[in-house]
């Protein structure tokens, strides 16, 4: 099953274009997204307070 998938896929008559990498996903954090989820902890308390 999974072949045929993947044969499916990368057929050549497929219109739309094969996708290519990138680096600045959302799998990336900001300071300010970190800070949210660390502002529960007390050293991070005054982190988040002064990045505000």
């Amino acid at each position: 099953y999974l072949e045929e998938e993947y044969r499916k896929g990368t057929r050549e008559d497929d219109p739309m274009p094969p996708v290519q990498p990138y680096h600045y996903g959302s799998h990336y954090s900001n300071s300010g997204t970190v800070l949210h989820f660390l502002v529960r902890m007390p050293p991070f308390t005054k982190m988040f307070l002064s990045y505000q």
